[in-house]
């Protein structure tokens, strides 16, 4: 696993005129595997973890509880996170940049192909009880979790003052084959690819569940549990915050994600949530309730959340575009496209792979 964190910080001053940049580029080309339980694959037993409460005698009056477990494995090929903040000043003319390139790589053939995978096996949350009277039995608030993350982004430039300067011209984002392009004061620029690269969660056999004896006045809760996989190719976050009483222009994000035909992305879950009892209110009624529940899975190729926002009293913008403000291209396999203006964003994604979910 690959993981970055870069700041850069500057604040409280009456005027700053600075270039302030960060340049991640992170390149994968291991396994990423984290494992919770045995699945039996290896001539092992069936085996993962356990959480309990076990009465074999009578119940009365007394609560059984288990609340907000936490059984997760997680698996990451690249992660990272990148802060810009430039505030607080009288007057601002920082120009600024932050750019980060993901890649996970294998090699030609299935079995060469790299992978990034998250399993839980045979999760056993449980509660069991003999007679139970009076007495309230809850399973509640708990995860069982695989997440196999391939690429993970998240970038936040903030940048204020009295007088944001910037500049008076458009800002360009450009995709044009493999390169991923931004001209501007304030920019923002991510770039995720996975090449032959399988990204996999597994949850199997995953068990949330009550058994009771015979109950009389008592109640059993299984409630807001989760079980669940989720794999994802890649996830990016980009947010560019500009303010000031006046705030000059120029500003983009541009983001690409893609992933190629020999790349897959898979989530699964299997398992179950209930409750049992030998009978419920032999004498004096009882409740049972199976409520908020989630059993689920699911698989992602590419996600990203691009964010841009100029707030102020005053924007200047520029004369009108000589040229069009878009240009995007459709042809077969290509994924190419300029965005030009005041603020530009501009994302394009390419997932040819397999993607699926099942539960």
């Amino acid at each position: 696993q690959n993981t970055s964190a870069a700041t850069i910080t500057d604040s409280s001053e009456a005027a700053t005129a600075t270039s302030a940049g960060i340049v991640v580029e992170q390149d994968n080309t291991a396994n990423a595997l984290a494992r919770i339980g045995t699945d039996g694959s290896e001539g092992e037993a069936d085996d993962g973890t356990e959480v309990k409460v076990t009465t074999t005698g009578t119940t009365s009056n007394s609560p059984l509880t288990i609340s907000g477990t936490l059984n997760r494995a997680t698996a990451t090929g690249n992660a990272a996170s990148t802060t810009v903040n430039e505030t607080d000043f009288a007057s601002n003319a920082t120009s600024a940049f932050s750019a980060v390139r993901q890649q996970n790589t294998g090699a030609t053939g299935d079995a060469n192909n790299k992978s990034v995978t998250a399993t839980v096996n045979d999760t056993d949350i449980n509660i069991t009880s003999g007679t139970t009277s009076g007495s309230p039995l809850t399973v509640s608030g708990s995860t069982d979790s695989a997440v196999a993350t391939a690429n993970s982004l998240t970038q936040r430039m903030t940048l204020d003052g009295t007088k944001l300067t910037l500049g008076t011209v458009s800002a360009t984002a450009e995709t044009v084959g493999t390169d991923t392009v931004a001209t501007g004061a304030a920019l923002l620029s991510s770039r995720q690819a996975n090449t032959f690269t399988d990204v996999s969660a597994e949850n199997t056999a995953s068990s949330i569940t009550m058994s009771a004896g015979v109950t009389n006045g008592s109640s059993l809760n299984v409630k807001s549990n989760t079980q669940d996989a989720t794999a994802t190719g890649s996830t990016a976050g980009n947010v560019l915050a500009l303010s000031g009483t006046t705030v000059g222009t120029g500003a983009a994000i541009v983001s690409t994600q893609t992933s190629d035909a020999a790349s897959t992305v898979t989530a699964a879950t299997t398992g179950q949530a209930g409750i049992t009892a030998t009978s419920l209110g032999a004498t004096t009624a009882s409740s049972a309730s199976l409520t908020d529940n989630a059993l689920q899975s699911r698989a992602t190729g590419g996600t990203v959340t691009n964010t841009l926002t100029a707030t102020a009293t005053t924007i200047t913008l520029q004369a009108p575009d000589a040229v069009p403000a878009a240009t995007i291209s459709t042809a077969t396999g290509n994924r190419e496209g300029t965005v030009s203006g005041a603020y530009a964003t501009l994302n394009d994604q390419l997932i040819a792979g397999s993607v699926a979910a099942t539960t």
